[in-house]
């Protein structure tokens, strides 16, 4: 459905008429009016309800910028390495696995 709603595909034949079945019974809830939905539950005052667990916020801590972490240019040629490995054993197994044997 999130490609159909961002416009990348279309659903097609019996996907369509339910999805158009969908919108429609969602439509018809929306016009009821708010008397017919139920009352709303929220609590009398801003605060949260007393089931909600309490969180604690820590005190006296400074807050430091968030910046990048920089990453050493040795680690990133081991992880270009690996990728690279990884990359070539995962087509060697590939070969192996889908080439006929002969015999």
């Amino acid at each position: 459905m999130r490609c159909w709603e961002s416009g990348r595909s279309a659903p097609r034949g019996a996907r369509r008429r339910a999805y158009a079945e969908f919108l429609n019974g969602l439509a018809v809830l929306e016009l009821r009016s708010p008397a017919a939905r139920g009352p709303a539950i929220e609590p009398a005052s801003g605060a949260a309800p007393s089931w909600y667990p309490a969180r604690a916020v820590p005190v006296g801590r400074p807050v430091r910028p968030v910046r990048a972490d920089p990453v050493s240019e040795p680690r990133l040629r081991r992880w270009r390495r690996a990728a690279v490995a990884a990359g070539c054993w995962t087509l060697v197994l590939q070969l192996l696995l889908t080439v006929p044997v002969v015999g």
